[in-house]
């Protein structure tokens, strides 16, 4: 799962209790939260390890590796561009032996620099 500021990306089908779904589905919709659907395949390929960030521009980017990027449909895409320009990158290496993805990488280190 995913949590940008007016997005969540999230594998429902990974709630089996139904109660329990019904719960989150309305607690992010509370939120605002638009809900985009990936499968346990798109989860898989750590479609729901992205990181919705500010560059020093202050341009929104979602930041994911290439596998989420390539996993993602079309119209999947399309709902998260609005929210940011979606940047990937190649990590195979690090999704194959450190276990985690580009969240995981970027560590979501928030720092403010004085003075840059």
């Amino acid at each position: 799962m995913a949590l940008g500021t007016a997005f969540a990306v999230i594998c429902l089908d990974s709630i089996a209790n139904i109660p329990e779904k019904e719960l989150v589905i309305k607690s992010l919709q509370n939120a605002g939260k638009e809900i985009i659907e990936i499968t346990f395949d798109q989860m898989n390929h750590f479609a729901g390890n992205v990181l919705e960030v500010k560059n020093t521009a202050d341009d929104t980017l979602i930041v994911m590796s290439k596998a989420a990027f390539d996993s993602l449909t079309a119209e999947q895409k399309i709902s998260l561009k609005k929210y940011g320009k979606l940047v990937y990158a190649d990590i195979t290496t690090i999704e194959t032996n450190g276990g985690g993805s580009a969240r995981c990488m970027m560590a979501e280190v928030h720092l403010s620099f004085l003075g840059h």
